[in-house]
């Protein structure tokens, strides 16, 4: 061969394969084997699980099984009726039960209710709610908002919002279970009177023309003027979810007082003499301290409640200020 003729091969020759050196090799694009599938139980038998009506069938013997509330479920308490979602791994074999690694089952209750609640009767063990009577048996679960976590129709009252599943069973609505998603919000009032009795846990108010209340006393009631019988006093009290009045505060009233304290509900922006509050409907009020009984530790960005005279220059002279716990 001809040396020119040969060079020329030989270039050739490396082109060519530098070029296939950097063209780029095309991969098969990988397949997951990663799938779900949800749908009514309408069969158990053994490990196998059908929805579908039986065109689809599940594998549980080595799935993670959560029923309801129960995270050590088995394929036993898997039931026809129960809403089924279960998490499955190929391969993926045609009409071949499909391999659960986890499985999640819900029953699907009669009728669901959700509202605020119209009554309770603990006696007959029953609520009403929508106005329809709903009866709660021991098997009837509850959860949600729980008053010291426990757990019962002891912690439903009237007016708390809830979700209730029930069943029919003999007519009746039973419920299966009681979620609690709102608490009933708590009712602050105020009331003047004279003292006719004073109890370790509850005091009696004469309101003269509208008769006689009840006011419960606890850890953090504060009572300032140390009133006695026949003393008038006005008093702060919240409304509880049991419909007892619940003192907040007492405060004994020298006579002559030309006005009602005023109750103001605010946010501490400084303090000092006078405090300065951001009150909770707008604007803001000057508040002198120096005749006042004040809850230790309250501080700057704290919700107060405070009981106050009002002068004229539209400023206010605090007789209690204690921080707000609801």
């Amino acid at each position: 061969m001809p040396r020119k003729l040969l060079v020329l091969f030989t270039l050739a020759l490396l082109a060519s394969t530098a070029t296939a050196r950097t063209r780029s090799v095309s991969h098969p694009t990988p397949k997951s084997n990663a799938a779900t599938v949800h749908g009514v139980i309408t069969s158990v038998t053994g490990s196998i699980v059908a929805i579908g009506d039986g065109l689809i069938t599940v594998d549980a013997a080595e799935a993670q099984i959560v029923v309801g509330r129960k995270n050590d479920a088995t394929v036993a308490d898997l039931k026809p009726g129960m809403l089924l979602f279960a998490a499955v791994r190929g391969p993926f074999e045609a009409n071949a039960p499909l391999q659960a690694t986890m499985i999640t089952a819900t029953h699907i209750a009669d009728a669901t209710l959700f509202g605020s609640v119209d009554a309770v009767d603990r006696t007959a063990r029953t609520l009403t709610l929508l106005g329809r009577t709903i009866q709660i048996t021991d098997d009837t679960s509850f959860g949600g908002i729980l008053r010291n976590g426990a757990a019962g129709l002891d912690d439903v009252f009237p007016n708390q919002l809830v979700q209730v599943q029930t069943e029919v069973v003999n007519a009746r609505l039973v419920a299966s279970s009681v979620t609690i998603v709102a608490p009933v919000p708590p009712s602050i009032a105020t009331l003047r009177g004279i003292v006719k009795s004073i109890g370790t846990n509850a005091w009696v108010i004469d309101r003269e023309q509208d008769g006689d209340v009840t006011v419960q006393i606890d850890a953090n009631t504060k009572i300032a003027g140390s009133p006695k019988v026949g003393d008038k006093v006005e008093v702060l009290y919240r409304i509880d979810s049991a419909h007892a009045n619940i003192a907040i505060a007492i405060v004994r009233i020298d006579l002559p007082i030309p006005t009602l304290p005023t109750r103001l509900s605010g946010t501490v922006k400084t303090l000092g003499n006078p405090w300065v509050l951001t009150l909770e409907g707008g604007g803001e009020a000057k508040v002198y301290v120096d005749r006042a009984k004040i809850e230790p530790g309250i501080r700057t960005g704290d919700r107060v409640e405070v009981l106050a005279e009002k002068r004229d220059d539209g400023a206010y002279d605090a007789l209690l200020i204690i921080r707000r716990r609801f």
